[in-house]
């Protein structure tokens, strides 16, 4: 059985049929969507804005994020609704923050206090690369 970190966030590599999932944990099920997730790479350039190149292939999963320490059941369904797979894997303790709550518009972390998001996120870059058409392909023109 597969050991994942409490509050971590585990991506299950599922096969393109795949729709999607129950997850279960206890009396507790939980129902998610597959999709298709592209590994990336992030830089900067020497301006400062990200630099996105994609990184290995591309993949269907199904993303997770256990909350409680046990053992959780991921039923896997095709699109007629069938169960064609289902993978096994235990949460055990971590130091991982747990996910931020949000209520009356703010935000607040697992111990109650207010978070305020900062970073290169919050930014807004005044021009962007133009798109040569293929996914995370860049042109040398700027919008």
């Amino acid at each position: 059985m597969k050991i994942v970190k409490q509050n971590s966030i585990i991506n299950i590599k599922v096969a393109k049929k795949i729709v999607s999932a129950k997850i279960r944990f206890g009396e507790e099920i939980t129902k998610m969507q597959s999709f298709f997730y592209q590994p990336i790479g992030v830089s900067y350039d020497k301006h400062g804005y990200e630099i996105i190149e994609k990184q290995g292939c591309l993949q269907k999963i199904v993303r997770f994020c256990p909350n409680e320490i046990g053992e959780y059941f991921v039923d896997l369904y095709d699109k007629n609704g069938a169960c064609v797979d289902t993978k096994a894997f235990c949460s055990i303790p971590s130091s991982n923050q747990k996910p931020l709550r949000i209520k009356n518009g703010e935000i607040f972390d697992d111990k109650g206090k207010s978070f305020l998001p900062i970073g290169i996120n919050m930014s807004f870059p005044d021009c962007y690369q133009n798109s040569n058409g293929q996914e995370f392909g860049l042109s040398k023109g700027v919008s």
